[in-house]
C-alpha cells in the first residue's frame, strides 16, 4: 500500500533543505566575530563554497529532483534565487555588531552559485545525451 503524499509534503521534501541551508547561513551571519579563514582571498572562498552548496539545493528544489535534462530557465532561477538570498544576507549583516555588508562577499556568493549550477547543468546535459534524451 502506497503512502499518499500531500502537496505540502512534496513541497517540504524539495524546499526543506533550502530552508535549512538558508537558516544555517543566517545563523552563522548572526555571529559577530567569526574566525578569519587562512589563505588568499580571506573569506571569499568560504562564501563561494557555501553559496555553491545553497545553489545546488536550490536547483534540486527548482527542478523537483528531475536532473535530466535541466532547462536553462531552471538553472538561471536557481542562480538568481541564491544570489538574491546572498544580497539579503549581506543586508542582514549590516545590523549585526562587528559585521558589515560587503558587495565583494555578494559577488563571491553569486560566483559560487553560478559555477555550481553551470557544472550541474553541464553534467545533466552530458548524461541526458548519453541516455538519448
Amino acid at each position: 500500500m502506497a503512502v499518499k503524499t500531500t502537496s505540502a509534503t512534496h513541497w517540504l521534501w524539495w524546499w526543506g533543505p533550502v530552508l535549512a541551508y538558508t537558516a544555517a547561513i543566517f545563523l552563522l551571519s548572526s555571529i559577530s566575530s567569526l574566525p578569519m579563514l587562512p589563505g588568499a582571498g580571506g573569506d571569499k572562498w568560504a562564501h563561494s563554497i557555501a553559496y555553491s552548496g545553497l545553489a545546488l539545493v536550490m536547483l534540486r528544489a527548482v527542478v523537483s529532483g528531475r536532473w535530466r535534462p535541466i532547462a536553462g530557465r531552471h538553472a538561471m532561477t536557481a542562480v538568481l534565487l541564491t544570489a538574491a538570498y546572498g544580497a539579503t544576507d549581506e543586508l542582514h549583516q549590516l545590523f549585526v555588531p562587528g559585521r558589515t555588508g560587503d558587495l565583494r562577499d555578494l559577488a563571491a556568493d553569486a560566483a559560487g552559485a553560478l559555477v555550481a549550477v553551470v557544472i550541474a547543468y553541464a553534467i545533466a546535459r552530458v548524461r541526458a545525451g548519453r541516455s538519448g534524451r
